[in-house]
């Protein structure tokens, strides 16, 4: 019964020590991943998230019915999808916004701010 008994803590032992490597092993991944491929995304003290500058990505689009479109998702030094020329006399418009605003599966010419800026034009 003893010997019954410490073969099934060695084994707990065993496997704990196993998911404990595991998950380490994967966290070294992650972290990895990140220095080479940093996220498009960070944690703002003020604005909760915001976007990184200079990303650039292709991430595949994927309809309903299964048919795939390409897709280019970039931001400027600023973390905007666009951005402006603030020393102009003209009007300018800026967009607040969540995850719809942020339009990460659209690319940069059809989101809705795009389209509303060809709509009104540049004047």
């Amino acid at each position: 019964m003893v010997g019954t008994a410490r073969v099934t803590v060695q084994r707990i032992l065993l496997v704990s020590v196993m998911l404990l490597l595991a998950g380490l092993a994967a966290e070294v991944t992650f972290r990895g991943v990140r220095l080479i491929r940093p996220s498009r995304v960070a944690m703002d003290p003020k604005l909760g998230w915001k976007i990184n500058a200079y990303i650039s990505r292709h991430p595949p689009g994927r309809r309903l019915d299964g048919t795939t479109y390409s897709n280019s998702f970039r931001s400027s030094a600023h973390g905007f999808r666009a951005w402006g020329d603030t020393a102009t006399p003209k009007k300018r418009l800026l967009v607040v916004g969540d995850s719809f605003t942020e339009a990460y599966q659209v690319s940069n010419d059809q989101t809705y701010y795009a389209r509303l800026h060809r709509m009104l034009g540049d004047d």
